[in-house]
């Protein structure tokens, strides 16, 4: 704090304000309307997301994705998108070598099938890319994309068991028989017989679900990089975790086994589809990664309670086999010493961790959202007693039980 014998001025996160809009009346700064150290940057239309990473001689990608669930691909005519000035290629799967990956499970029953990077002879569902084209601005490269002259050829799409199994129907897949990539039964015991001919009662019937996949309101976006320096590639991810899972479980195959790769949360990331796919990788593969869950206990206005039955999400590590650790996300020694020992942890090749930090979320989610209308404020007020808790407990606690004594005492203190 600065001043002479004039007004002062209260220096907050490098803005300046008022005494009075710092201190509360009581002059402490529990309770005080602080203002939010982002709002400069964001205000001001500085804030950074992966669309502002710019690079020398950068270059913006869009794909050329197929309008039907199956078909034939014929001949690609790019002559038209690569006119376009600031257009600098246009590649097919012919053109990169056909890359693919390839499905694998741990049964002699599954046969593998290739998944191409990009379609070559023919899509198997609606939106599969079949080229790439590569331009000097994310728009340019969209509009480039559609100037591709596509010889598409449609055919009968698969659209079910019954049709998938029927006689004569056409191999998604080549490699497969009946289009059956693998034929199971999930329970064998010698007593299952013995036990439907006891039963008093017994229903059959046919069972159908929607197919589940993640479906993401926010969009993906990376930002990849040559770095000479070092002889590796940089990516610059705007997305939750499995990204991050993915570079370490690449570096700890390329043998970097001086690197680490850090991933970073929300406690309301953790109820998304990738938080869990990331840590079943993490935790099989072994990869040298930490993943970083900064636990403020509001999903804007979902409290902890809801987003999770679990004690706390550390305890979630353990379902994957991925070590976690719960730690004071106040304080900053606390937070140093557990990601210091999961980094080091990972360097030596023992694995990945799981690090959650414990905190409060004490003002709004962002400036449309007023906390007051489903919080009680009281216990924002409380956030000193917050802090001393943890340690004072000792023992695993979850944000519901903590919310309701912090109820119970903030009135006894005459917290209002």
């Amino acid at each position: 704090m600065t001043g002479g014998t004039g007004a002062q001025t209260t220096t907050l996160n490098g803005n300046r304000v008022a005494p009075e809009a710092a201190l509360s009346p009581s002059g402490r700064w529990v309770g005080a309307a602080l203002p939010r150290k982002e709002d400069r940057r964001m205000l001001t239309g500085r804030g950074r997301f992966t669309g502002d990473f710019t690079r020398p001689g950068m270059l913006h990608a869009a794909f050329a994705r197929s309008p039907f669930a199956a078909a034939t691909v014929g001949a690609i005519d790019a002559a038209a998108a690569l006119e376009l000035p600031g257009v600098a290629a246009v590649f097919t799967a012919a053109d990169l070598g056909r890359p693919f990956l390839r499905a694998v499970l741990e049964r002699d029953e599954f046969v593998p099938t290739p998944m191409p990077m990009l379609a070559g002879d023919e899509v198997r569902f609606a939106g599969e890319p079949v080229a790439v084209v590569l331009a000097d601005d994310p728009y340019l490269a969209e509009d480039a994309a559609e100037l591709l002259d596509i010889d598409w050829t449609p055919r009968p799409a698969i659209t079910g068991i019954e049709a998938a199994t029927a006689d004569g129907a056409r191999q998604v897949h080549q490699e497969l028989t009946g289009n059956c990539m693998v034929d199971l039964t999930m329970f064998e015991s010698a007593s299952l017989p013995g036990i439907f001919a006891a039963a008093p009662v017994i229903i059959g019937g046919t069972f159908t679900s929607a197919r589940v996949a993640a479906l993401p309101l926010e969009g993906r976006a990376c930002v990849a990089e040559w770095d000479d320096r070092d002889d590796q590639l940089v990516a610059h991810v705007s997305t939750q975790v499995p990204h991050a899972v993915g570079i370490a479980m690449a570096m700890k195959l390329s043998g970097d086994h001086d690197k680490v790769c850090f991933g970073f949360m929300g406690d309301g990331g953790t109820s998304e589809p990738d938080f869990h796919v990331a840590m079943n990788f993490a935790g099989v593969t072994r990869a040298p990664c930490v993943l970083i869950c900064q636990n403020n206990q509001w999903a804007i206005s979902t409290p902890g309670h809801v987003q999770t039955a679990a004690a706390s999400l550390a305890d979630k590590g353990a379902s994957y086999g991925l070590e976690a650790l719960r730690a004071d996300g106040n304080d900053v020694l606390a937070v140093y010493h557990a990601v210091k020992y999961a980094a080091d942890k990972a360097r030596r090749g023992d694995g990945g961790t799981f690090v959650e930090l414990l905190t409060y979320r004490v003002s709004a989610h962002s400036s449309s959202d007023d906390p007051s209308r489903y919080r009680d404020e009281a216990i924002t007020e409380a956030d000193t007693l917050l802090l001393t808790v943890p340690n004072q407990l000792g023992v695993a606690y979850n944000a519901h039980v903590l919310e309701a004594i912090l109820t119970t005492v903030a009135p006894a203190l005459g917290w209002r």
